[in-house]
């Protein structure tokens, strides 16, 4: 039987459909045309953003659906949820009501022909994802970096601390490429991304306390600093095992709560470009060198000799405990 809640949310997000316009929110991306061994041809080209198009269109809906009855009493329900207000303590804006609604058009909405549609299956789901990741006492996130100058023979390999490399396809790197934003950033570092074949995986379990202010946004920024200080000594250790140069691209965040919207961090430098090979007969090697620069997280002489990431903080390294689940 469904909630109160979800039946008054449910309501909304039918009367919803006739008020959210539909909205066209093209973009550009750099994208591969062709490759060989030796050089990747690529150009920039037009895709949709559909998650934009539907922030849009729910932005220009607000008002409207502010003056629905379905959305009076479906914030009231909300706000007489006690497993939402005061996860509003936990995580802030997240948990409120306007973001939990605007989450659901934006993962559970599509673009029609004539109108937006919205899965209610998929928006009862989701919410009560949510619901469910404000009470989690852990949370699971899964951390991902490119490694510039790495070229890895085997399909995966898997490292210390439950990483894993992977040589990416054509496909995926497409995939994988941000849009274009003219405001911020640089198109030319995303068209770097394009050549970058080699990307570092890691899962986080993080213990939430929800006895702390802002505890979800404290977990998701513990992930952050476990991840950085792995693909710290990751890089690290590339640089022990094997001649060439190498160094960290950006780092992204996943998981966490539902819905919650996660940071990326870039920053990097030139590098001379000799490649650093890597097959699976490096990986006893790789392990070694991984495992001294765990017990050894405080060497910054030795870390930073090595280590060719600008962006990179010896403090990390001793800030953080070898486990990598907090």
């Amino acid at each position: 039987m469904p909630t109160q809640l979800e039946e008054v949310l449910a309501r909304l997000l039918t009367d919803a459909e006739r008020l959210l316009p539909l909205v066209v929110a093209p973009s550009h991306r750099w994208t591969i045309t062709s490759e060989t061994k030796e050089s990747t041809q690529s150009q920039v080209m037009s895709v949709t953003r559909h998650a934009g198009a539907l922030v849009e269109s729910y932005a220009r809906a607000l008002g409207a659906m502010h003056k629905l009855e379905s959305f009076t009493r479906a914030k009231s329900a909300f706000e007489g949820d006690k497993t939402f207000t005061e996860g509003q303590r936990a995580a802030g804006y997240w948990a409120s009501f306007e973001s939990v609604l605007q989450s659901v058009i934006m993962s559970c909405g599509r673009m029609g022909k004539r109108k937006v549609k919205i899965d209610l299956p998929c928006a009862m789901r989701l919410v009560a994802s949510i619901r469910s990741g404000l009470q989690q006492k852990q949370l699971q996130y899964s951390a991902s970096c490119r490694l510039f100058g790495v070229e890895l023979a085997p399909r995966r390999l898997d490292c210390p601390d439950h990483m894993s490399i992977h040589r990416l396809t054509r496909k995926e790197r497409n995939e994988r490429q941000p849009t274009i934003d003219p405001f911020f950033g640089s198109s030319m570092d995303h068209h770097e991304l394009l050549s970058a074949r080699t990307e570092v995986r890691l899962p986080l379990v993080v213990t939430v306390d929800h006895s702390e202010e802002a505890a979800i946004f404290a977990a998701s920024n513990r992930a952050t600093e476990l991840a950085r200080t792995a693909f710290g000594r990751l890089i690290s250790a590339l640089l022990v095992t094997r001649p060439g140069l190498a160094q960290l691209g950006p780092l992204s965040l996943k998981g966490g709560l539902a819905g919650m919207g996660l940071g990326q961090f870039s920053s990097r430098r030139e590098l001379i470009p000799i490649k650093l090979q890597l097959t699976a007969r490096d990986l006893p090697h790789l392990t070694t060198a991984y495992g001294l620069f765990a017990e050894n997280s405080g060497d910054r002489t030795l870390a930073r000799a090595l280590h060719t990431d600008s962006s990179w903080d010896a403090n990390e390294m001793t800030s953080s405990t070898n486990s990598l689940t907090m």
